[in-house]
């Protein structure tokens, strides 16, 4: 169990009830006689239980392999189906895909079906670009600005900063719960784990901040107990 945290918690009695209901997703996602708005639902459902289900397998304690098996299919229906559309669309269906990307170590060639994706939609964002550029440096990107600024401009001076010990506590200010969580109080998944009629907790984690650190190559052991902070995953 690598989470540590206390909160109520059954993520394999989760990932099986999440297991049990994506069949019925996956069996309508190039439903012909489905509207485009009742598609999209379908095609962002897929993704963020994928999503769930990866960070599930991590706070009980799964392989990288697990986490990658679902990140995979995550990026499957990304590349099909994902759109950017400015305004509308949740910046954690871009943002965690990257992240965990770059965590699980996957393939270039996996990794570019995400990235073409945000160059053909021409997504603008400074922690995308920097994340990108870590696996793909080819990469044109060049932003200086957040598409959703809260909490995630607040790790922008870490994205700058090349010293480990200065770069460290600047992440460390970033997962306090007053800017990391309190910062994603509009996710569907903020305080999942009050939830006492339905089992919706998966576990709280800051992927994009443990892929920062990797790319920058920093000594994390100081965030290693840190809440938010998924450490294995740097170190797998």
């Amino acid at each position: 169990m690598r989470d540590k945290s206390g909160r109520k918690s059954n993520f394999s009695g989760y990932i099986n009830e999440v297991l049990e209901v994506l069949p019925q997703y996956l069996a309508n996602e190039n439903n012909k006689k489905f509207e485009d708005y009742r598609l999209r639902a379908i095609h962002r459902a897929i993704m963020t239980y994928n999503l769930a289900v990866a960070s599930a397998h991590y706070s009980e304690g799964g392989s990288k392999e697990k986490v990658k098996e679902h990140l995979l299919e995550c990026i499957r229906v990304f590349e099909n189906h994902f759109k950017w559309i400015p305004g509308k669309t949740v910046y954690q269906s871009m943002i965690d895909p990257i992240a965990l990307a770059i965590l699980t170590d996957i393939d270039l060639s996996d990794f570019k079906r995400i990235t073409k994706v945000l160059e053909r939609d021409r997504v603008q964002d400074k922690l995308l670009d920097y994340l990108i550029k870590y696996k793909q440096p080819d990469w044109q990107g060049n932003s200086d600005g957040f598409i959703q600024k809260e909490p995630y401009e607040a790790i922008s001076k870490a994205i700058d900063e090349t010293n480990s010990e200065s770069g460290i506590k600047l992440i460390q200010n970033y997962l306090s719960p007053k800017v990391w969580y309190h910062g994603q109080r509009d996710s569907g998944w903020h305080n999942a784990h009050t939830n006492k009629n339905l089992n919706t907790y998966f576990g709280y984690w800051s992927w994009e901040a443990a892929a920062l650190v990797k790319a920058k190559g920093w000594d994390d052991e100081k965030l290693k107990n840190s809440d938010y902070y998924p450490y294995d995953a740097v170190h797998w």
